[in-house]
């Protein structure tokens, strides 16, 4: 096997050979003399321009890519910027989490705790100072037990905490109704513009 391949190498090499002086006449006639005259006349032509002239034209050419860069870099950058997704608003967000909460524990976790961050600031709001305290009650506070119990495990507790819970747990309080959470905190939501 080798020396069938040594000698198809030995036998291109000469073909190689062989090509390269039967070319060497057009090859020179063809590529090699109007390269060279180019770069004669090229050099004689930049020979005879004034120095300070070819300074300028320089410049000129350095001006005109530098512009371009300029231009091209605007026009990607607007291009990156329109094609990058809008923020999303908190409506959005929740929404996206309510999806996401069917799927997964930290999900489930991360839902309740949104919403239980948004009853703080709905109760702080209404004049209520739960922030310092993390206590869901104040002025017209009267959810359904399970909505409390929801929202209350949801505010004092971690990630690690739910999840190491929910694991020895075969009920747990965040496996709720989202839907009746939601509800409640729009109805409060709806009697603060009412008013």
């Amino acid at each position: 096997m080798k020396k069938t391949r040594i000698a198809f190498l030995v036998v291109l090499m000469l073909a190689a050979v062989g090509l390269a002086f039967a070319l060497i006449g057009p090859a020179r006639e063809l590529i090699i003399l109007p390269i060279a005259k180019f770069l004669w006349l090229a050099k004689g032509v930049y020979g005879s321009i004034p120095e300070a002239e070819s300074w300028v034209f320089v410049l000129i050419i350095v001006g005109l890519i530098f512009l371009f860069v300029l231009l091209r870099t605007e026009w990607t950058d607007r291009e990156v910027a329109e094609k990058r997704s809008p923020f999303l608003g908190d409506v959005q967000q929740l929404s996206f989490w309510i999806d996401r909460g069917r799927k997964g524990s930290y999900s489930r976790w991360h839902l309740a705790r949104r919403l239980a961050d948004l009853a703080l600031e709905i109760l702080d709001s209404r004049g209520a100072n739960v922030k310092a305290t993390r206590r869901l009650s104040g002025p017209g506070w009267n959810p359904p037990p399970g909505v409390q119990r929801y929202l209350e495990t949801a505010l004092h507790t971690t990630y690690a905490d739910y999840s190491r819970n929910s694991a020895t747990e075969s009920d747990s309080s965040l496996d709720a109704d989202v839907s009746s959470v939601i509800a409640y905190l729009e109805s409060l939501l709806e009697n603060d513009n009412d008013h």
